[in-house]
C-alpha cells in the first residue's frame, strides 16, 4: 500500500512539473478578474482568524486548503487579529461568500476537495460556546465545518489521526483535560471528528465520498 502510494505521488509531482500552467496577475486596487477555462486560480482569503486557501484548476476544478477558524476575542496577537472584512459575520461565513463571490460564472457553488494541513485551530476551526450548532449532526459549526454547511464539499481529503499521536485516544483526551487550554484544544479536533462521522453515516444518502488518506501509515483504508 506504502509503495503503490509513493508512486502514485511521484507521478504526479512528476506531472506537475512538467505541466505549463497559465494563471491571472490582479492588480492592486483592481478587482479580481473571473476565472477562464486554462487557467489557474489561486486565492488566499485573510479573514483575520487563520488560513484558508481556495483553488480553482484550469479545468474548473474546486480546492478548499484549510478554513482556520479561532475564537472570536477582544484579545489580539500575531496569530489572532480582527476578524475580516468586518464582524457582520463569522469566519467561515465569509469564507463561504468569499467562494460564491469567486465560483465561475454560470456554476453552482461547490467545493469538489477540501483538506486539512494539519489539526490546529487556525487551520480547521475552534470550538466555542458560540459556535452555532449543525443541522445535520452533532457538532458545532467553525472553520471547515461550518463552510462544509454552506457549501457541498464533494470529496474530503483527510491526512488522518494517528500521526505523531493517537489524537483519538482516551489517554490523550484525559490528558488534555488536565489543562482547560489544551482541553479546548482537543474539544475542536473531536468536533472535526464528529463532523467526518457524520459525513461517513450520511454517505449512503449523498453522492459525496469521504477518502481517508493517511499518508504515514500502511493499513489507510478509503471510506467512498
Amino acid at each position: 500500500m506504502r509503495s503503490k502510494l509513493f508512486y502514485l505521488v511521484l507521478a504526479f509531482c512528476c506531472t506537475i512539473s512538467v505541466t505549463v500552467v497559465y494563471s491571472q496577475v490582479p492588480r492592486k486596487g483592481e478587482s479580481l478578474p473571473p476565472w477562464q477555462e486554462g487557467l489557474l486560480d489561486l486565492h488566499h482569503i485573510n479573514i483575520g482568524r487563520g488560513n484558508v486557501a481556495y483553488y480553482i484548476f484550469p479545468d474548473g476544478t474546486t480546492m478548499l486548503f484549510d478554513a482556520g477558524e479561532q475564537e472570536a476575542t477582544t484579545t489580539e496577537s500575531r496569530r489572532r487579529s480582527s476578524i475580516h472584512p468586518n464582524g457582520s459575520r463569522r469566519a467561515y461565513e465569509w469564507i463561504a461568500h468569499y467562494i460564491n463571490q469567486v465560483t465561475p460564472q454560470g456554476r453552482n457553488p461547490v467545493i469538489h476537495y477540501a483538506i486539512l494541513s494539519h489539526y490546529h485551530d487556525d487551520h480547521m476551526g475552534s470550538w466555542y460556546e458560540t459556535a452555532p450548532k449543525s443541522a445535520k449532526g452533532d457538532y458545532r459549526l467553525t472553520g471547515i465545518t461550518g463552510v462544509a454547511e454552506l457549501i457541498p464539499i464533494v470529496v474530503l481529503l483527510d491526512r488522518g489521526y494517528n500521526f505523531p499521536y493517537d489524537f483519538k485516544s482516551k489517554a490523550l483526551e484525559d490528558s488534555m483535560k488536565k489543562n482547560p487550554v489544551t482541553y479546548k484544544y482537543w474539544m475542536g479536533m473531536d468536533n472535526y471528528f464528529r463532523f467526518v462521522r457524520q459525513r461517513e453515516k450520511d454517505k449512503s444518502e449523498r453522492k459525496s465520498s469521504l477518502h481517508l488518506l493517511n499518508l504515514f501509515r500502511p493499513t489507510t483504508t478509503a471510506l467512498q
